[in-house]
């Protein structure tokens, strides 16, 4: 990274990141100090949800802070409107289409795991929302089955580097975005999470990339080679959407915004894990 973006951004990554496992292990003092046990339901942002104590990640989160990714949150709550349809790429179990479903007029939740895809439906349910319809398939660059790489954490399944020989993948229906919206009311919004499949899920999403209003996709650097991170940025532009916002470490107390002119930094290969925001403005 040093030689793509020079030392200062990669000095500036390692302070930032050894800041982020700091608070990480100050998180876990607290949760334990919390005395949890077995399942919670909690109302998050006007919306109930059931959350697992013993799942590390997205439920421990929210029920630490009552919140996930703050800065995303607020924003996706300033720019939606009435009027929006949502396609939600990786909905995991529904923080983002409940709060979606209370302002937007449709929602199509896409969620490949097994179980991620059974607690999504069941939030919904819980929350009688009827205007969020689930899906639970896979999206890449072809309309074929993909494998899930399970993980420990309920948010970092991904499609990355899985096959058939892969130990303990998922096997799923896996669609083109292209493919999938036909039929269906077309998108303006789209969220997308899919721990380093982003090129391949945008490789199939060219039509649909141009007809959207607003994208928010995070971009794992980590993940992706240099190359890979060009392509998706040029995709996405090329498309006819700026970006709009950059968050970094997006947790309460640690949540770093940069200018837009950000995106240089990005494509030239500073490999961080970012939360890209583009519209067509």
């Amino acid at each position: 990274m040093q030689q793509s973006v020079g030392a200062g951004p990669t000095f500036e990554r390692i302070t930032n990141y050894a800041r982020a496992q700091l608070l990480n292990r100050q998180r876990e003092q607290q949760f334990r100090r919390m005395g949890l046990k077995g399942i919670q339901t909690r109302s998050i942002l006007g919306s109930k949800m059931t959350l697992d104590p013993d799942a590390h990640g997205l439920d421990r989160d929210l029920l630490l802070d009552g919140i996930r990714e703050p800065v995303a949150t607020g924003y996706i709550l300033d720019v939606l409107n009435a009027e929006d349809v949502v396609l939600e790429v990786g909905a995991n179990i529904g923080y983002y289409a409940l709060i979606e479903s209370r302002i937007c007029k449709k929602i199509y939740a896409a969620e490949p795991h097994p179980e991620n895809f059974q607690r999504l439906n069941e939030n919904i349910a819980l929350n009688g929302r009827s205007n969020i319809e689930t899906f639970n398939v896979a999206f890449g660059e072809t309309d074929a089955p993909l494998y899930l790489n399970c993980s420990t954490l309920s948010n970092w399944h991904s499609c990355k580097g899985a096959d058939a020989t892969t130990s303990g993948a998922v096997k799923v229906d896996g669609y083109r975005i292209d493919t999938f919206v036909e039929g269906k009311l077309s998108p303006t919004f789209m969220k997308m999470d899919v721990e380093g499949f982003e090129l391949q899920v945008l490789r199939g999403a060219e039509k649909t990339l141009k007809t959207l209003n607003r994208l928010f996709v995070e971009v794992h650097g980590d993940l992706l080679e240099e190359a890979e991170i060009a392509e998706v940025i040029d995709r996405i532009t090329k498309a006819g959407l700026r970006p709009a916002l950059i968050v970094q470490y997006d947790r309460p107390g640690l949540s770093k915004i940069y200018p837009t002119s950000h995106i240089d930094q990005i494509r030239a290969g500073d490999r961080g894990t970012y939360e890209l925001f583009f519209d067509r403005s």
